[in-house]
């Protein structure tokens, strides 16, 4: 019996990508962050990049970003830490009646020890009122937290209201976006956040880890007394492993955005925009187009081939299944030099998009994408996608096998080794080229640069 798993919003699974990332640092790469001879230095490295990861994905800055257990860790850090700091300024809190339990129930802890917290109700459809949130508020409040998107029913609320309603009464913002962190576009800056709550588990990350932002010059106190770990804000040895894993789910999610939109909004969509995001940024665009529409697809190869003259254009029509050899063959194109900075346009006309794609990447080609070290974008349906992971990890696996069968034999002989065509390394990095897209999806791979579906 095949099990299918519905509850992507309670956790997802770890994407391979991330597990790869952290596999070193449960093993060789064991050092403590805090120590500060090499094997330390090598383990504080990797925290401190998955911290500037982690901050991009918000458009924060890295030493505004604490890691922490979880999202719970987050919201109790929050809410505790405000308040423990600010009590001399005010004695009042202020959270929706959808927060989760981990708002609703420190803040319950709050009321107990003397805090008063005002619940703002919401209307039918779970939505907050930045009009009531802006009337809860008083004198006294020091912070009034609404979650992003409830995780629930899905309501999403509007955050920029929310907190431009809070800032004009002198209040600080907090909200929880363990929900939506690496699913929907977040911008602290724009929004007007002053703390935000995420966790790894939800965007394709191991459980365990997640992240308090906390915006420079926001007073609040140390959640975890102890070390000086996390600019003094957190004490306690680091979870290398899981932040390594968080940098890396968060630096895949910030790579594609993904809106869900009715198809058949799909259909107009401009021709000359799409080229000129594709023009200025050298990246690629896959366009899906049904026969009886016509015209879009093959009006968009027209005028990028006029446009790209001998400047490593890939095109490969209507899923013909010719390997990417032969694709180049036809272009008269150097493999090598259009694999490095290609724009790659699959333009198939028919509904079976795996089987499309699929055809484009035969046996022969993964060694050549490897071997011509790939670093473009290719955008696969996600059945293609593990297929090629599974075909570029094995074929490295035997590449690797099979040198290290023929040196024992060179070795005997005094001969020199050899070495693999490429390597599980080398295989792992040019995974990083492939992105998934799903049916009836538009996502933008980088800004205004659109994969889309053109049909229903």
């Amino acid at each position: 019996m095949n099990r299918i798993y519905l509850d992507y919003a309670a956790t997802t699974p770890c994407d391979k990508r991330v597990a790869l990332a952290m596999a070193p640092y449960f093993t060789d790469k064991f050092g403590n962050p805090s120590s500060i001879h090499g094997f330390g230095q090598e383990t504080r490295g990797a925290v401190e990049k998955a911290r500037e990861q982690v901050a991009r994905l918000i458009n924060a800055k890295p030493k505004e970003i604490v890691f922490t257990s979880g999202g719970t860790e987050a919201d109790n850090h929050a809410l505790l830490g405000v308040a423990y700091a600010n009590e001399k300024k005010g004695d009042h809190l202020v959270v929706s009646a959808v927060e989760h339990h981990a708002v609703l129930e420190c803040a319950e802890f709050l009321k107990k020890r003397g805090l008063r917290v005002t619940t703002v109700p919401v209307d039918k459809y779970g939505l907050v009122d930045p009009v009531d949130v802006a009337k809860a508020i008083e004198e006294k409040t020091i912070l009034v937290s609404v979650m992003q998107a409830n995780n629930e029913i899905g309501t999403i609320q509007p955050i920029a209201e929310i907190a431009k309603a809070v800032k004009a009464k002198g209040a600080y913002f907090h909200t929880d976006a363990v929900q939506t962190a690496g699913h929907l576009p977040i911008d602290v800056e724009k929004l007007g956040i002053d703390l935000l709550s995420a966790s790894a588990h939800k965007l394709y990350g191991p459980k365990g880890v997640g992240c308090l932002y906390i915006r420079k010059g926001t007073r609040l106190t140390s959640f975890l007394h102890g070390g000086a770990q996390e600019g003094g804000k957190r004490g306690s040895t680091e979870n290398v492993p899981g932040i390594v894993g968080f940098g890396a789910a968060a630096e895949l999610a910030g790579t594609v955005s993904v809106e869900v939109v009715d198809p058949r909004s799909l259909v107009p969509l401009d021709v000359g925009t799409i080229l000129a995001s594709v023009r200025k940024t050298g990246r690629l665009l896959v366009v899906h187009e049904a026969p009886a529409r016509g015209g879009v697809g093959a009006e968009i190869v027209r005028r990028v081939v006029a446009g790209h003259p001998k400047k490593g254009l890939i095109w490969h029509f209507q899923g013909s299944g010719k390997s990417l050899l032969m694709v180049f063959a036809a272009q008269k194109l150097r493999m090598a030099g259009a694999l490095r900075n290609p724009t790659v346009i699959i333009v198939v006309d028919r509904l079976d998009l795996d089987a499309q794609i699929s055809a484009t990447f035969h046996a022969s080609d993964i060694p050549n994408l490897v071997k011509a070290g790939f670093r473009g974008d290719i955008v696969c349906t996600f059945a293609t996608r593990d297929l090629c992971s599974t075909m570029l990890l094995d074929s490295a696996h035997i590449q690797e096998q099979d040198a290290l069968f023929l040196n024992k034999k060179r070795a005997r002989k005094n001969e020199p080794p050899v070495q693999p065509l490429y390597t599980t390394e080398d295989a792992v990095n040019c995974l990083d080229s492939f992105s998934a897209i799903g049916y009836h999806r538009q996502r933008e791979v980088l800004p205004g640069v659109y994969v889309a579906l053109i049909d229903a």
